[in-house]
């Protein structure tokens, strides 16, 4: 899911449950919103966490004779990607 859609459906939820009135007979508007509004939360938190993770760089620290004193070197990390399906 993405941020923007994360926004939107926190954004949906919020209206449902606090700005609309009109009730459907068997059908809780404001719980609708209250569902719509976690499910936003958790889809803005499991974006944050994907962004974190394939945004890390790592930093090495070269040593030796041909290493100026104090360098070092920014490397991105590799990411492997595969159209497998995950297994968690």
């Amino acid at each position: 899911m993405a941020i923007g859609t994360s926004i939107f459906l926190l954004a949906v939820g919020a209206i449902l449950r606090f700005a609309v009135y009109y009730s459907i007979r068997g059908i809780a508007i404001g719980v609708v919103g209250i569902v719509l509004m976690i499910a936003g939360a958790l889809g803005l938190l499991l974006s944050f966490t994907v962004l974190s993770r394939t945004s890390r760089r790592r930093t090495v620290v070269q040593s030796g004779p041909t290493a100026a004193p104090g360098a070092t070197t920014t490397v991105a990390r590799e990411e492997t990607y595969s159209d497998e399906p995950v297994n968690w």
